[in-house]
């Protein structure tokens, strides 16, 4: 009998020992919610919106057309660098084709209008000089300056006239040579000399218009001056004075023109070869830049899942940087659950763990450990016990794969850690 009571005595000291062991313990099993994760589908540009493609709860895939936005101000802005491209673009070729025959003409007849006009200022300060030292010589002189204007103002007409008739035969050349192109090559006449030549006879009447204007301002000029001085003797040495200056200023516009007209038969530079080439590549690359944001007003779903916010209308406009729509993604579920300090050696990222849902009785869902937190924290409020509360735990995040969309956010689930 002694013996039977030492025997259940060791038996039930056995059993209490065995339960202490830490090799016993029981597997831990924590709880949490299910989420999905969202991505905000966000409008880069502004603008008007348009379209509006999908409704809260519909599924979408990736790359689908969810948004339209309003694209007039940027198409506007498109046509404005077209333009830009196409002037920086004449402006280069202008500049590798070389100055044309017309600017060389025009350029020739700056000169020679400049040298007329610095010939006449040189004359009329001369002539003041002269005066100054021989007053008596003033009224002769103006006779003499009077029949020069009406010599330079006959000349004047004559070449305006000579002008006008070449301008007629001009326009005249170009009716022959227009008619002349529309015939095929091998019925061509041989193009008339007068034909030929029209456009430079032309432009030969127009430079010597310049030049005999140049010379009737000069003499006009010249006896304004000398009439000015014979009703004013006394300023006579004023407007010497005043004509070495426009002198000076008429040689200074010679030399302009000259060099105006030497850059122009030299032609434009390397440098400024390759700076129209610069402005041309930078026009160029501002309107890809312009053409690369007309994707921007379709907004695509990034990725696929549901609609879980429609958050603008067609009508409304959106600033950029504004959420238009909100996307769940649920073919992807996470969940975290809080465990305590001295289960910290039971779990490790990229552990499996089954878990188990309410409504799915009997069945295991496979989750995979993505995250451990490195600091402690109190236990959340939500957790039912004010003991557990009260303690320090580590957040597991923990990812289940859903591809058939069985499981649905805001489900608590079991989660069995060994």
């Amino acid at each position: 009998m002694n013996e039977r009571k030492h025997l259940g005595w060791w038996l039930g000291l056995l059993v209490l020992l065995s339960a202490c062991r830490p090799g016993a313990a029981r597997p831990l099993v924590v709880s949490g919610y299910l989420e999905a994760r969202t991505v905000d589908v966000i409008a880069v540009e502004g603008g008007r919106v348009l379209q509006v493609r999908v409704e809260e709860g519909d599924v979408v895939r990736p790359g689908q057309p969810l948004v339209d936005l309003d694209p007039a101000f940027l198409e506007a802005q498109i046509r404005m660098a077209e333009a830009q491209v196409a002037q920086a673009r004449a402006a280069l070729e202008a500049l590798e084709a070389g100055p044309r025959e017309e600017d060389l003409r025009e350029a020739a007849a700056r000169v020679d209008q400049a040298q007329a006009l610095r010939d006449g200022a040189y004359q009329a300060w001369q002539d003041a000089q002269a005066m100054l030292r021989e007053p008596q010589e003033l009224l002769l002189q103006r006779e003499v300056a009077a029949a020069q204007v009406r010599v330079a103002q006959a000349r004047l007409e004559q070449a305006v006239a000579l002008k006008d008739i070449a301008e007629r035969l001009k326009s005249r050349a170009e009716a022959a040579m227009r008619e002349w192109e529309r015939l095929p090559p091998p019925l061509r006449p041989p193009l008339p000399a007068e034909v030929r030549d029209a456009a430079y006879a032309y432009w030969s009447a127009w430079a010597e218009v310049n030049r005999a204007g140049a010379a009737y301002d000069g003499s006009r000029a010249l006896l304004e001056y000398l009439d000015a001085v014979i009703r004013d003797p006394i300023a006579l040495r004023a407007q010497v004075v005043e004509a070495e200056g426009r002198y000076r200023a008429a040689e200074a516009a010679l030399e302009a023109a000259r060099a105006q007209q030497a850059a122009l038969r030299a032609g434009a530079s390397p440098e400024q070869r390759e700076a129209a080439r610069a402005r041309l590549r930078q026009a160029e690359a501002a309107l890809e830049a312009l053409k690369a944001r007309r994707a921007r007003f379709q907004l695509l779903a990034p990725q696929g899942g549901i609609v879980a916010l429609r958050a603008v209308e067609p009508g409304e406009r959106v600033a950029p940087g504004t959420r238009v729509l909100q996307l769940m993604d649920l073919q992807t579920l996470e969940l975290v659950v809080y465990i305590p300090e001295a289960a910290l050696g039971r779990v490790r990222p990229g552990m499996k763990v089954p878990v188990t849902v309410e409504g799915f009785p009997g069945e295991r869902f496979e989750g995979v450990i993505v995250q451990i937190a490195e600091e402690a924290s109190f236990t959340p409020r939500n957790v039912q016990s004010p003991e557990e509360r009260a303690r320090l735990t580590f957040a597991v995040r923990i990812r289940l794969e859903n591809p058939d969309g069985r499981l649905k956010p805001g489900v608590p689930v079991d989660v069995e850690l060994p």
